[in-house]
C-alpha cells in the first residue's frame, strides 16, 4: 500500500508539481523585477470575465438539456449497456462536432451561399453568429456525457416509489417536466456546473469560432510571447485558475473521503425502473449529432469513401504517434487507478492524505486550460517526448484516480 501511494504520489509530483513549482517561481521572479508589470495583467476586463463566465454557463445549461435522456437510461435499470454510447462523443476530439456541422455553412452550399448573400447585403454579423452557435452547440454536445454522468448520479439515489407517487398525481406534460426539475435540481445544478467549469478551459472551437473568452486570450499571450513572457498568461487567467483550484480543491478532497469510507450508510435499497423508450431515444439521438452525423458530414465532404482512405495512407505516421502515445498514457492512467484503489483500501489516514492531496493537484490540472498546462510542461526540466507524455499525464491523470476511488468505494465494508 505505502509502495501504491508512492507510485501515485511520484507521477503527480513529477508531471504536476514540477511544472507548477517552475510557474510559481516565474511569477514571483515577475513580481520581484516588475510589481507594476504583474498588476497590470491582474486587471482583467470585466467584460471579459463576464463573457467567459456566460459562455461556459451557457454551453452548461445547454449540455445538461441534452443530457437529461442520457441521464435517464444511464440510471434506470440496465444503465451500464448505454455508457458507451452516452460516452462516446467524448472519445472524440472536442472541435470535431463544430468542424462537421461547419460544412454545412461552407462556399457552395445552400446554407454557406444564403450566410454569404445575407452578409452581402449589410449583415455581415450573420455569418459570424452562424460560427459562435456552431461553437456553443458542439461543445454542447461534447460535453453532454459530464452532465448526463452528473444527472445519473443524482436520479440513481431516488426511490423509484417518488416517481410513481407523482404519476398517479396527474397533470401534464408542464406540470410533470416541473416535478422532474425540483425533484434533480441539486444534480441539474452540478451538472451544469461541472461542464461550465471544464468549458473554461476549452480553446480550440471558441478560437476557431472567434469567440473571445480567458482561454483564448490565455493562449494567444502565450503565442505573441516567449517562454520567459508565459508568466503574463498565467497571471492574466487567475479567474479560470482561482475556479479550477477552487473546484479541484473541494471535490478531489471530498471524492478520496467518500471513497474511504467503508461505514454502512443504512440508505434503503433503490429500485431502478426500466426507463421509457423515449429517454433511449434521446440519448441516441445525442449520440447522432455528437457522433453519426458529423462523421457523415466529413465522409459527404470528402466526396467518397477512397479519399476518406488516402487519410489514413497521407497521416500514417501521426496515426500511428497518436497511438502510441495513447495506450501510453492509458497505461500509466490504468496504474495511477490501481494505486489509487490500493492505497485508499488500506483504511490509513496518512495515505489518504497523500492520496487526497494527489487526486486535488490532479484535479485542478485537469480543470485549468490545457494551453497553460501545456506551456508549464515545456518550461519544466522535462523535453521531448516525455514533457508530451507529461502534460497529458497532468491533464488525464485525475480520471484515473476517479476510477481508482470508484473502485475502492465499490468494495464492502467487510
Amino acid at each position: 500500500m505505502i509502495g501504491a501511494t508512492a507510485v501515485l504520489a511520484g507521477v503527480v509530483a513529477v508531471c504536476i508539481g514540477l511544472p507548477g513549482a517552475g510557474v510559481a517561481r516565474d511569477l514571483v521572479v515577475a513580481v520581484a523585477d516588475s510589481p507594476a508589470a504583474v498588476w497590470a495583467e491582474l486587471r482583467v476586463p470585466g467584460a471579459l470575465i463576464v463573457r467567459s463566465l456566460a459562455t461556459a454557463a451557457g454551453i452548461g445549461v445547454l449540455a445538461t438539456a441534452l443530457a437529461w435522456g442520457a441521464a435517464r437510461v444511464l440510471a434506470g435499470r440496465g444503465g451500464r449497456w448505454w455508457a458507451p454510447v452516452v460516452a462516446a462523443p467524448m472519445l472524440l476530439p472536442m472541435y470535431l462536432a463544430y468542424s462537421a456541422w461547419g460544412q454545412l455553412r461552407a462556399p457552395g452550399t445552400w446554407l454557406g451561399n444564403w450566410l454569404a448573400g445575407v452578409a452581402d447585403g449589410g449583415h455581415r454579423w450573420a455569418p459570424v453568429l452562424a460560427g459562435k452557435a456552431l461553437a456553443v452547440g458542439g461543445l454542447a454536445l461534447w460535453g453532454a456525457p459530464i452532465a448526463a454522468v452528473v444527472l445519473a448520479v443524482g436520479m440513481a439515489r431516488r426511490d423509484r416509489s417518488l416517481d410513481e407517487a407523482r404519476r398517479l398525481e396527474g397533470g401534464g406534460v408542464l406540470a410533470r417536466a416541473s416535478h422532474a426539475m425540483g425533484a434533480h435540481r441539486g444534480a441539474i445544478a452540478c451538472a451544469i456546473g461541472a461542464v461550465a467549469v471544464v468549458m473554461l478551459g476549452s480553446a480550440v472551437p471558441m478560437h476557431l469560432a472567434q469567440l473571445e473568452t480567458a482561454a483564448i486570450v490565455a493562449w494567444r499571450r502565450l503565442g505573441e510571447s516567449g517562454p520567459d513572457e508565459w508568466w503574463r498568461a498565467w497571471a492574466g487567467s487567475w479567474v479560470s485558475l482561482g475556479i479550477a483550484v477552487i473546484v479541484g480543491w473541494i471535490v478531489g478532497g471530498r471524492l478520496v473521503r467518500a471513497a474511504a469510507d467503508v461505514r454502512p450508510t443504512g440508505a434503503p435499497e433503490v429500485t431502478h425502473a426500466t426507463p421509457a423508450r423515449r429517454w433511449g431515444a434521446a440519448a441516441l439521438g445525442v449520440w447522432a449529432l455528437g457522433v453519426g452525423v458529423p462523421f457523415g458530414l466529413f465522409v459527404w465532404a470528402a466526396g467518397s469513401w477512397a479519399r476518406v482512405g488516402e487519410f489514413f495512407v497521407l497521416e500514417g505516421d501521426a496515426l500511428r504517434a497518436s497511438l502510441g502515445t495513447a495506450c501510453l498514457l492509458g497505461a500509466i492512467v490504468g496504474t495511477l487507478a490501481a494505486c489509487t484503489a490500493a492505497a485508499v483500501s488500506a483504511g490509513d489516514r496518512r495515505l489518504n492524505a497523500a492520496v487526497s492531496l494527489s487526486a486535488r493537484l490532479a484535479l485542478i490540472a485537469g480543470l485549468a486550460p490545457g494551453v497553460l498546462i501545456g506551456a508549464a510542461v515545456a518550461r519544466s526540466a522535462l523535453d521531448g517526448y516525455p514533457a508530451l507524455v507529461a502534460a497529458h499525464v497532468a491533464r488525464f491523470a485525475f480520471v484515473g484516480i476517479g476510477i481508482g476511488c470508484w473502485a475502492a468505494a465499490g468494495e464492502p465494508p467487510e
